[in-house]
């Protein structure tokens, strides 16, 4: 433990840097604006006149160069990415573009007045990485070189992994000079793998130095914080990845020798984003999409009952919060409207009546001005602005152990009703798996869908302890020792 890198100091040095305000091709930052605030995103998207086209188009260019970017950038302490992207004309897993959320810790809107800094911050920590996933990769945009590839003859390892990724028709392959590398997705666009050429590792290292990890394993998870962002990956999916690396580089495969792998040794590596898990051997990348964000972090937190003296390193905060037992809803309602009124973005909030009436679930209604809610599938439309004002319904229920699926009305329905784009769910103090597998399926069919704690909420009343103070009667803050 004890490894943390001050990330203000990490900031100024990668601001200083000679390139830190220019474009670095592909990674090119965007904002979106609306009334409340503005979000910024990215996007890696390769015209086809540069004569890149097979293998589903450019599907791996856009795919593994976003995968890249959102790799470095939470290993410099930018921001915790959620991946997004859109699908090209044939339908998946071709992909058009790669789109890129910065979840943490720009997850809402962010005030007009702080856009420019935000900006600059994250053009800063993109230039750092943009020459060395660059040479890594061995891509020349601009030295002549014509790019070539074979998608033709499937990549040899393809059939050693086809058990383990479960599948064995319907993915895209292609093998390229100009980037040089091996390429496989999966027909749902939930793995990704390649295998590049031998000094990939060692030219990446320099764009991932600041990646130092803290990390414990908890109730089949790996809990993780570096650069003051938290994440929490399933210990399968760290497993799975294992395999498949093992697999492709055999004999001289590198060693998992666990979550905390830094970029100086030869250790298969773990970058965990939002919606993604990356790891990274040798020579070879695995990207499995699974939710190991923020989001899994804090419910890893609310189950997390017995204290050791590492995951006490990992969980620790400057504030714990006592809560009214049982938790009055109403009053946890009014609590959200008020936290709600803080958000960046957030155009304006009201209730729709009192909390104990046939009110359709419907709680609370907002104009929010948000990016892509929980796994969300973007449709080519949607993509070109991801960023947008959306009708959303504000649900709180507590209960006294989870909130499940049975305690939600049919969101598809309740949405339409409402002429609402989607929904928040307040779930005090944790949601049910249940209850987080139908939001998923949910998101998949274009829903936007929002999810909180009661950790989240915790995590805002740090930020306005003023509101804290009005609802003392539901929850007190004690500092810790």
């Amino acid at each position: 433990m004890g490894k943390e890198i001050d990330q203000s100091r990490i900031d100024e040095f990668l601001a200083a840097q000679p390139c830190a305000a220019n474009f670095h091709f592909p990674f090119r930052l965007s904002i979106s604006r609306a009334e409340g605030g503005a979000i910024p995103y990215g996007r890696v998207r390769i015209d086809s006149y540069y004569h890149w086209d097979g293998g589903g188009g450019r599907t791996d260019l856009h795919d593994m160069l976003g995968i890249l970017w959102a790799t470095s950038m939470r290993a410099s302490g930018a921001a915790s990415v959620s991946l997004s992207g859109y699908e090209g004309w044939c339908g998946p897993p071709e992909l058009e573009s790669t789109l890129l959320f910065f979840d943490q810790p720009y997850g809402s809107a962010i005030r007009e007045s702080e856009i420019d800094a935000v900006e600059a911050r994250l053009k800063a920590h993109t230039a750092w990485a943009g020459h060395d996933i660059i040479d890594a990769i061995r891509l020349f945009p601009k030295a002549g070189r014509r790019a070539s590839w074979d998608e033709e003859t499937p990549p040899s390892w393809i059939s050693e992994i086809e058990p383990i990724i479960g599948e064995r028709s319907g993915g895209i392959w292609t093998t390229r000079r100009n980037p040089h590398w091996s390429y496989y997705v999966s027909r749902d666009n939930t793995i990704s793998i390649a295998r590049f050429e031998t000094e990939f590792r060692r030219s990446l290292r320099h764009a991932l130095i600041f990646w130092q990890p803290d990390a414990a394993e908890c109730m089949g998870r790996y809990a993780l914080i570096a650069n003051g962002l938290s994440n929490s990956v399933p210990v399968a999916v760290a497993e799975r990845a294992v395999e498949i690396i093992s697999q492709i580089e055999g004999r001289t495969r590198a060693k998992w020798r666990g979550p905390a792998a830094t970029p100086d040794s030869d250790d298969i590596l773990m970058v965990p984003l939002e919606s993604h898990c990356i790891f990274i051997g040798k020579r070879v990348l695995v990207s499995i999409a699974a939710p190991c964000g923020r989001r899994e972090f804090n419910g890893l937190r609310q189950q997390w009952t017995k204290q050791t003296s590492d995951l006490s390193a990992i969980f620790k905060s400057d504030v714990e919060w006592s809560w009214q037992s049982p938790v009055d809803p109403g009053r946890l309602e009014q609590l959200v409207g008020a936290v709600l009124s803080e958000e960046p973005g957030l155009q304006w909030c009201k209730p729709t009546g009192p909390s104990f009436d046939r009110d359709q679930g419907r709680d609370l209604v907002a104009s929010w001005f948000t990016p892509p809610g929980l796994n969300q599938t973007l449709t080519k439309e949607e993509a070109e602005t991801p960023a947008a004002p959306r009708k959303i319904i504000v649900q709180v229920k507590a209960r006294k152990s989870s909130v499940g699926k049975s305690d939600v009305n049919d969101v598809r329905d309740m949405l339409e009703r409402h002429g609402a784009d989607g929904i928040l769910l307040v779930a005090d103090p944790i949601w049910s798996n249940d209850l987080y597998n139908y939001f998923e399926t949910l998101a998949a069919k274009g829903c936007w869908i929002g999810l909180w704690a009661r950790s989240d909420v915790e995590d805002r009343l740090r930020k306005h302890p003023s509101i804290a103070k009005r609802f003392s009667d539901l929850v007190t803050e004690r500092s810790q020792p």
